[in-house]
C-alpha cells in the first residue's frame, strides 16, 4: 500500500507499532524546517527536507539576551480577509516581536497578535505552537 501524505511524523507512531507501520507505507512523508534567522541587518532565510523520524539539529551561535523561537507549521495557514494566503515569513515579526522579555512574554504576544487579527479580519485554519527562550 503507497499512499501519499503530508502527515508529520508525530512521536505518538512509536507507540502504535500498526499506526507506525501505516505512516511509513505512505509515499512522500518528508519532513521540511525553515528557518529564518535575523542577525542585526541580515534576515537568513534556509529550508533542509529530511526523512521522517530523523532527529534534527540546528546548531547556532548565541549570546546572552538572543531569543529562539521555534513555531509550528500552522503559520502557513494564516490568510488575510479577503481569503490571500499569508506568507509565514511576513508573519515572524507578529510571532516573535516581544517589547520585552519578562514573566509570560510569549502569552502576550500572541494575545496582542489575536487581538489585532480578530481586528483585521485575518483567519487560520490550524493549531499553532510557539516556544521560545531567552539566552
Amino acid at each position: 500500500m503507497h499512499l501519499t501524505s503530508g502527515a508529520p511524523d508525530y512521536l505518538s507512531y512509536s507507540l502504535d507499532e500498526k499506526r507506525l507501520e501505516l505512516y511509513k507505507a505512505m509515499k512522500g512523508n518528508v519532513k521540511s524546517i525553515e528557518t529564518y534567522e535575523v542577525l542585526k541587518e541580515t534576515k537568513i532565510h534556509t529550508t533542509g527536507v529530511y526523512d521522517p523520524f530523523t532527529p534534527i539539529t540546528l546548531k547556532r551561535e548565541v549570546k546572552p539576551g538572543d531569543i529562539v523561537a521555534v513555531i509550528s507549521d500552522g503559520i502557513n495557514s494564516f490568510r488575510k480577509s479577503d481569503n490571500t494566503p499569508i506568507d509565514w515569513i511576513d508573519l515572524i515579526e507578529e510571532f516573535t516581536g516581544f517589547k520585552n522579555t519578562e514573566g509570560e512574554f510569549v502569552i502576550r504576544r500572541i494575545s496582542a497578535f489575536k487581538r489585532k487579527c480578530l481586528k483585521d479580519g485575518t483567519t487560520h485554519h490550524d493549531d499553532i505552537s510557539i516556544s521560545a527562550i531567552v539566552v
